[in-house]
């Protein structure tokens, strides 16, 4: 065993490439699809019954959001869920789209996660 640190170099071939780039291909198409999948689940839901989602918030650790949702979502359901739907279609067809849309859509997708 050395005491010295070895650097260890990693051939970069054109597979390995191949493989990294079907990969995170495979996983945009995935998140994509989960996206097109979720804005068509909420826009049915709202389509059938949007008091299913009235309660929600009811569990949030500050009780200004509770009584935003109420006040505000909770009055004017169906425009508010069909942005939402809208907005996860959108994010999914960047997605699945590519490139610079892709890009966008990670970006879209990141910032709903963590608001």
């Amino acid at each position: 065993m050395s005491s010295t640190l070895e650097h260890r170099t990693r051939t970069v071939t054109a597979s390995t490439v191949g493989r990294v780039g079907t990969r995170a291909s495979s996983v945009r198409r995935f998140v994509g699809g989960f996206y097109l999948v979720m804005g068509g689940i909420n826009a049915g839901i709202v389509a059938a019954d949007p008091e299913t989602y009235r309660t929600f918030a009811d569990g949030a650790f500050w009780p200004f959001v509770t009584d935003a949702w109420h006040d505000v979502v909770m009055s004017q359901p169906i425009p508010w869920f069909l942005l939402l739907a809208g907005g996860e279609v959108t994010l999914g067809l960047l997605l699945l789209r590519g490139a610079a849309a892709a890009r966008a859509g990670w970006v879209g997708v990141i910032a709903s996660t963590c608001c």
